[in-house]
C-alpha cells in the first residue's frame, strides 16, 4: 500500500473566539515538529488566494488529520 505524502500531518479547525487557546497549542505542536497548518503560521501564504478553494484542499487533502476545537463559538458559526 502507498503511504500518501501530506503536506500537513495536522490541521487545527476553530472559531476565532478560541484562537489564544488554539494558538498555545499549535505553538507546542511546531515545537515538537509537527507539520501543523494553523493560520497564523502561514499568513503570507494566504495572501490573494482563494479562501474556500484553498482551504478546501488543505483540510481536506493536504492534511492527515483534522483537530477540532469544538466550543459553543464554533457550534454557532455557519461553517
Amino acid at each position: 500500500m502507498t503511504e500518501l505524502n501530506y503536506e500537513y500531518d495536522v490541521v487545527l479547525s476553530f472559531a476565532g473566539e478560541d484562537r489564544d487557546y488554539v494558538n498555545a497549542v499549535a505553538e507546542v505542536l511546531r515545537e515538537e515538529e509537527v507539520k501543523v497548518f494553523y493560520d497564523d503560521f502561514d499568513k503570507v501564504k494566504l495572501w490573494g488566494k482563494d479562501l474556500y478553494i484553498h482551504l478546501d484542499e488543505i483540510y481536506r487533502l493536504k492534511s492527515r488529520y483534522c483537530v477540532m476545537f469544538i466550543s459553543k463559538a464554533y457550534k454557532d458559526k455557519v461553517w
